[in-house]
């Protein structure tokens, strides 16, 4: 698979099932910006895709998970999505 170079965005505030703030789980930056601790974690509230594998590898010794694993998922979510849509019409 072709390396993908990139960022992903980040909150402002640890992510929380039970909660409806819109900070714990939209990464929008039009959203996020407005927090008052922006950049907390992330600057920007924005981590490279080698900061994110970096995370990933010392965070998940027993299953070791890639960037790439998880690009194979988002597109396997995105061609179920359209597929589902193109049954509709």
């Amino acid at each position: 698979m072709k390396k993908r170079e990139g960022h992903l965005k980040t909150t402002s505030v640890n992510y929380d099932l039970n909660t409806n703030d819109s900070f714990a789980h939209l990464t929008n930056y039009s959203v996020q910006k407005y927090h008052s601790e922006f950049s907390k974690f992330h600057i920007g509230n924005e981590v490279s895709f080698k900061d994110f594998q970096k995370a990933l590898s010392s965070n998940h010794k027993t299953r070791f998970v890639t960037v790439n694993d998880i690009f194979m998922k988002i597109q396997d979510i995105i061609k179920i999505s359209f597929k589902s849509v193109d049954l509709i019409f």
